[in-house]
């Protein structure tokens, strides 16, 4: 039964994600996703009760297979300079909402209803926690507070620029992503240069 219940709901979210990428969310409906996924409503309404459920379960799934990504590259840093890491982590989200059906689409449903902007932001949140330790590994200093601001931006700029780019300009996305992973290091960098220079400040004042 769990199994089956299982099959059922990815079923449900692939039809999600394809009618979010043919149709767009404005056009989403309960009704549709049931009959692209050839389920019975009433069966769809067992796990999802409205359509807002629908882009929830959604963007945690996609939310979900983007980390593990994230973490698979992350698990093989120290056989390259912490730069080419940016690089493929960079590249790694690009390609996920370029070649996910209903990846960019839903960027755009998310932002577009007041409960959703909520949920979108508290994942971005948790993102940004994993970034946190991150930039605390490579040497720069801060307050967990201080360090989980400065990686909320890069997560928010990074999010941002993909959705941009691939909604605006798809034929340019990859440079635009050139571009992002220059600005991304020259931050990191920068914060690296006054994290090594308060500590040289401290180590003269003792």
């Amino acid at each position: 039964m769990q199994e089956r219940a299982k099959q059922t709901v990815e079923k449900i979210l692939n039809a999600t994600a394809e009618l979010l990428h043919d149709k767009g969310h404005t056009r989403l409906t309960t009704k549709k996703v049931a009959e692209r996924s050839g389920i019975n409503i009433a069966t769809l309404y067992h796990y999802f009760p409205n359509k807002i459920a629908l882009l929830h379960a959604l963007a945690e799934q996609f939310a979900e297979q983007q980390q593990e990504q994230i973490d698979s590259i992350y698990a093989h840093r120290t056989e390259t300079d912490w730069r080419d890491t940016v690089d493929k982590v960079l590249d790694a989200t690009l390609e996920f909402n370029r070649t996910v059906r209903g990846a960019v689409a839903l960027s755009l449903a998310m932002r577009s209803y007041p409960s959703l902007r909520q949920i979108d932001y508290d994942r971005d949140l948790r993102q940004s926690e994993f970034y946190a330790s991150v930039l605390a590994e490579l040497g720069i200093k801060g307050s967990p507070r201080e360090l989980q601001l400065k990686a909320l931006v890069l997560t928010e700029t990074m999010t941002a620029m993909v959705d941009y780019a691939l909604q605006f300009y798809p034929e340019q996305a990859d440079a635009a992503m050139d571009e992002v992973k220059l600005m991304v290091k020259l931050y990191i960098e920068y914060h690296l240069r006054q994290s090594a220079e308060d500590s040289s400040s401290g180590d003269t004042a003792d």
